[in-house]
């Protein structure tokens, strides 16, 4: 009998080995950062869409104004690099007191066919335009083509 050791033969020891912790931690590590990928991913997206439909909005709410003719005057919007602006009159004036800024968020751009800058102006009553185009918002990996017809019609 060794009087020295102190576990007999058929104890058992309870607990993690070091190297059981160590590989927890890195699977838990590697969920948490696919979990933060995906939810980055996601806000992205959601951001992109929220711009587009921003855009969106600002056209059809300078094409209804110009329908109900609101103020007796044409209302459009200014598309250029970086920002648009709904206006109200013709030709668009820079800071003009009823003018509505809006800079897109996100890393979200906006380019146009014909090139930027553009004016996109609704006529009163009809809310039909002169402008034949479409712009195309990005950011980088996701795009979205926005047409307007001469007869003011938005298709996205």
């Amino acid at each position: 009998m060794n009087l020295l050791s102190t576990s007999t033969p058929n104890s058992k020891r309870s607990g993690f080995t070091l190297i059981e912790i160590i590989i927890v931690i890195a699977l838990i590590g590697i969920l948490a950062s696919m979990g933060l990928w995906v939810s980055m991913d996601f806000y992205r997206s959601y951001s992109f869409r929220s711009e587009k439909n921003i855009f969106i909005s600002a056209l059809q709410k300078a094409r209804m104004e110009s329908m109900l003719n609101i103020n007796e005057d044409v209302h459009g919007v200014h598309v250029e690099s970086g920002r648009y602006v709904i206006f109200q009159g013709t030709p668009y004036v820079e800071g003009g007191s009823l003018n509505q800024a809006i800079t897109p968020s996100g890393g979200v751009k906006i380019t146009g066919n014909p090139v930027l800058p553009q004016d996109v102006v609704f006529n009163q009553l009809s809310a039909s335009t002169s402008y034949l185009g479409t712009f195309t918002i990005g950011d980088g990996v996701r795009s979205s083509t926005i047409s307007i017809n001469n007869n003011g019609q938005i298709s996205w």
